[in-house]
């Protein structure tokens, strides 16, 4: 079985393993979680996911916009109708039976939305709910502390919306860890993309022997070559086009160079730029060149 090993840190939380693999880590000792994802993309979607959850999800169908409620909006609806509750309770007008069932019911239904849980702040609001006495004592009067059990279950409620937010702002900042390097590693393939590109326009038109000595040094020798600038792409699904057999040959320049076998140099050079192609092309596709999320977790493209 293959050790796992992390060859790159992308946050404190988002590593890449030797396999090119994400391992994304959530929650804090010693209750940590760790997650393995196949690629980049996937721990973005995984990001974008949490978040819609959490504030919901805005799309636009056809000119008309589509929004469906995250966590933070259906909490925040729940708050509202126990505040309504406790402020009709507590208002000096008498309170008529249909009323008083109306108020039950409102409780009830805050209760059943709450549903099954795991988080302390939405259990403990439930069970508080739960625990609600009749609204009216055995003498007829208004039993006060149901108003202040539904207004602590609101607040309850109102804490977890302030963990949502807490999450979600780290969340974001994950996410914009993981486009930032998606960015990164696009720009390097665009970049060598182009510059193989212009290098077979040379050898098409013909170059001398020193030039051609030039553009060789340039993919695979020194310290900044293209080759390296592939090479410091360690994620998938990217560093198996890196990996592959038309990329790593480009490591035969200097032997070609030396055999001044210009045929070889410039099929080698083919077969790269070509390797790299859809990755332009993908980048191309994009409605913008920028990808970005902003404060609030929404996604531009």
């Amino acid at each position: 079985m293959k050790k796992i090993e992390a060859v790159q840190k992308i946050t404190r939380k988002i590593w890449v393993d030797n396999e090119g693999r994400l391992i994304v880590f959530w929650g804090e000792e010693p209750n940590l979680v760790r997650n393995i994802l196949p690629d980049l993309d996937s721990a973005i979607r995984q990001q974008r996911h949490v978040i819609e959850q959490y504030h919901g999800l805005t799309e636009k169908i056809r000119g008309e916009h589509l929004f469906l409620p995250g966590e933070e909006q259906k909490l925040t609806q729940m708050i509202d109708q126990l505040h309504r509750v406790v402020h009709r309770f507590l208002s000096i007008e008498e309170l008529s039976f249909q009323e008083e069932k109306m108020l039950s019911e409102a409780i009830k239904k805050v209760k059943d939305e709450i549903g099954k849980v795991t988080n302390e702040f939405k259990e403990r609001a439930k069970i508080r709910l739960e625990m609600i006495p009749p609204l009216r004592d055995e003498k007829g009067r208004r039993y006060f502390q149901a108003s202040l059990d539904a207004e602590k279950a609101a607040l309850d409620l109102l804490e977890r919306i302030k963990e949502i937010n807490e999450k979600s702002w780290g969340v974001i900042l994950r996410t914009r860890k993981l486009i930032d390097e998606k960015l990164r590693i696009e720009r390097i393939f665009l970049s060598v993309y182009n510059r193989l590109g212009k290098f077979l326009i040379e050898l098409q038109n013909g170059v001398t022997e020193q030039r051609l000595s030039e553009i060789v040094n340039e993919i695979v020798g020194g310290e900044n070559n293209l080759l390296a600038g592939l090479e410091s792409i360690k994620v998938l699904p990217y560093v198996k086009r890196v990996q592959s057999r038309e990329i790593q040959r480009l490591r035969k320049l200097p032997d070609y160079l030396r055999k001044k076998d210009i045929k070889k140099i410039q099929r080698t050079l083919e077969e790269a730029f070509k390797k790299l192609k859809p990755v332009i092309d993908e980048r191309r596709m994009r409605y913008r060149k920028k990808l970005e999320i902003t404060d609030e977790g929404k996604y531009i493209f």
